[in-house]
């Protein structure tokens, strides 16, 4: 079963296109690793567009019944994408 190999999706001011690196199926789920690729082109959570490019590495859980996608989770590496936009994180 092919679940995605590439999937192109615009996420707020960031428009991104995934690029499988992993696919894992089985029982009754299918895990997809990827790193989403795009151009900071707008504000996102308050950060003024910076043009820059970025690539966050992500995973997709999707649950799976009768070979028919049920449910579909996108986990981001959220610091990976505010670091790459240039936010310092800064400790605690």
């Amino acid at each position: 079963m092919k679940v995605c190999s590439v999937c192109s999706i615009t996420f707020i001011t960031l428009p991104l296109t995934a690029k499988t690196t992993n696919t894992i199926v089985a029982d009754g789920q299918a895990v997809i690793e990827a790193d989403f690729v795009g151009k900071h082109i707008g504000e996102f959570a308050g950060i003024p567009a910076t043009g820059k490019d970025v690539r966050v590495p992500s995973s997709v859980v999707y649950d799976l019944k009768n070979d028919q996608i049920t449910r579909g989770r996108i986990y981001f590496e959220i610091p990976a994408l505010l670091q790459q936009l240039g936010v310092n994180m800064g400790a605690g």
